[in-house]
């Protein structure tokens, strides 16, 4: 667990180095599916997989199904979020001749970490002597700008700000949260329709 000095929050980072044979990829996706970590949790895991979770993960045909649909069960089932990977599409290879590429690193999060820092990204770097590509994460705390739009009800201008987030994947939780605050604002205002005086908001 790393603790901050600003603020004494405290987050916990997980390092994987998966096994790289089927029989002992089944026994690392059985421990991961069944880690305990609390939802409230600021949890980021990261690491060599040896998975991947779509056969557009690999350069050439020889897809393991039963350990994809393993791996992604696992990833649902403890609530993850990838963090989706910037720059070069497979982070391994086997330095051959035509070479053999898979995408093998995986950066997963809690929901609790994507609330606390979310502009939390990962992207690759330059590969030098090791057969995976080195990535580099970068973790903010910024909550990114707002887009405006302008709402025209009877007459009345309505102008609200709604957070604009780049990252795939987005919670839902996140989505209803900013939700409820776009209908706070706009129980603000004093809007009615044209029916009998009839409020808009009820």
């Amino acid at each position: 667990m790393f603790t901050s000095m600003i603020n004494n929050s405290c987050w916990i980072l997980t390092n994987i180095y998966a096994p790289c044979m089927d029989p002992g990829k089944a026994e690392f996706i059985h421990w991961f599916k069944h880690i305990s970590m609390p939802d409230t949790i600021d949890w980021i895991i990261v690491g060599d997989f040896n998975l991947y979770r779509n056969p557009c993960d690999r350069n050439r045909e020889g897809d393991n199904y039963p350990a994809m649909l393993m791996f992604n069960d696992a990833i649902s089932s403890l609530g993850l979020i990838e963090l989706p990977l910037k720059g070069q599409r497979f982070t391994w290879s086997n330095k051959q001749h035509p070479p053999l590429l898979e995408r093998l690193d995986w950066f997963f999060t809690s929901a609790s970490w994507t609330l606390s820092y979310p502009n939390t990204s990962v992207s690759t770097l330059t590969m030098e002597t090791s057969d995976h590509v080195p990535c580099h994460i970068s973790i903010s705390t910024a909550i990114p700008k707002g887009i405006y739009f302008v709402l025209k009800i009877t007459g009345s201008i309505m102008r609200t700000s709604i957070p604009k987030f780049n990252r795939v994947g987005l919670l839902t939780s996140i989505i209803l949260m900013r939700l409820k605050i776009l209908l706070q604002d706009l129980r603000t205002y004093e809007v009615f329709l044209n029916l009998g005086n009839k409020p808009f908001l009820t």
